[in-house]
């Protein structure tokens, strides 16, 4: 099997190359130019503008509210693939080494479903948020009375003439695409990356159910190095990616309680009520496969120790069963990665997560 993570991930890094988000192998000198002009251009910009229409009219509507919720979330989000993108090119790329590919077929059926997993998910994000931000400009476009999708202050008169406004529109589509990657593009990459962990996990098992009879002390080490690889993987995981899963929750959970309210202001059979809907699931599932990986990865590792008891570790010598136990005692510290300290990435947080979110919505209604 090649290059796993390569064929797990290969549309989500094209895309985000392409968006500066990660390094290409041969970094043009455009590329710092371009990588910022993007964000300020599409992220940055947009978000001030409705800010400033906000401030200025003295009056906001739900769009507004959930477009800004968002926006400020999906800045601070993609901040850290701006400003340490090489070494979250590094992480990405981890399980990419010939270490981790899988060695025999037993391997690759735990390999396989991971990278379709992985591809599956991607695919329906990028779809999913495609098809999300042309609903959300498609109405502005068949429009005969120069709607814009938002209320938004601009410098000029978007109605002023028919390229005047269907620049405007492509600008919106452009900025709410770019921002949209942010959840297409990195929550998958980020998820899956977690259940690589998880069915690296799966492989060091089956390697200590099987060790060698020849070589038992051999086979040993190479799996306690292995564990020790996972784990180092799961720590520079978490320093690379936690204040993008904090960013993600927090914005999150303002965007669920904006969104619950919007719905109890619109009809149920209009087309604004099925886009709140619509939203309110999306980003219900960005935080979910974050603590549903999350969950995997702790609840694998906690098995690990069941994998060496129900192993012939009595017929091994004393110095093997000494390895098992220093196994053993680093496996029973829990694998949990955390969002900046605040959140565990477990289901556990998920269902409070929605608890807190129906409580802010209680409150502000």
């Amino acid at each position: 099997m090649d290059n796993i993570i390569e064929q797990s991930f290969k549309v989500n890094t094209q895309i985000m190359t392409f968006l500066c988000w990660y390094p290409p192998e041969k970094k043009s000198p455009l590329f710092q130019v371009r990588r910022y002009f993007f964000y300020v251009m599409l992220l940055v910009v947009p978000t001030v503008l409705t800010l400033i229409d906000i401030i200025v009219e003295g009056d906001y509507d739900d769009k507004q509210t959930i477009f800004v919720a968002e926006t400020i979330s999906f800045s601070f989000k993609i901040l850290p693939f701006l400003k340490n993108n090489h070494r979250i090119k590094n992480c990405i790329n981890y399980f990419g080494q010939p270490d981790f590919s899988p060695k025999d077929e037993t391997q690759e059926d735990v390999i396989r479903p991971c990278v379709e997993m992985c591809q599956k998910i991607s695919k329906l994000y990028l779809v999913g948020c495609f098809s999300a931000q042309v609903m959300f400009v498609l109405p502005s476009l068949v429009s005969k009375n120069y709607e814009l999708p938002m209320k938004i202050w601009l410098p000029y008169d978007a109605t002023s003439g028919i390229v005047v406004y269907y620049s405007t529109i492509l600008y919106f589509f452009a900025a709410c695409l770019y921002a949209g990657s942010a959840t297409s593009l990195i929550d998958p990459l980020i998820g899956g990356l977690a259940y690589h962990s998880t069915s690296q996990l799966r492989i060091l098992k089956i390697q200590l159910q099987n060790l060698s009879p020849g070589n038992i002390y051999g086979d040993l080490v190479k799996c306690v190095r292995q564990h020790e690889a996972i784990l180092c993987f799961v720590n520079e995981y978490e320093k690379c990616f936690s204040w993008t899963m904090f960013s993600q929750f927090s914005g999150t959970t303002l965007g669920i309680c904006f969104c619950c309210i919007a719905v109890t202001t619109v009809p149920l059979a209009s087309i604004e009520a099925v886009m709140y809907i619509t939203f309110f699931f999306v980003v219900i599932s960005q935080v979910f496969f974050y603590c549903y990986f999350g969950t995997l990865l702790f609840e694998e590792n906690n098995t690990l120790i069941m994998a060496v008891y129900v192993s012939r570790w009595y017929e091994y010598d004393v110095k093997v069963r000494r390895v098992l136990i220093t196994l053993m005692e680093r496996s029973k510290r829990p694998m949990i990665v955390t969002a900046e300290k605040f959140f565990d990435l477990t289901l556990e947080t998920f269902s409070k997560m929605i608890k807190s979110s129906y409580s802010l919505v209680a409150v502000l209604k």
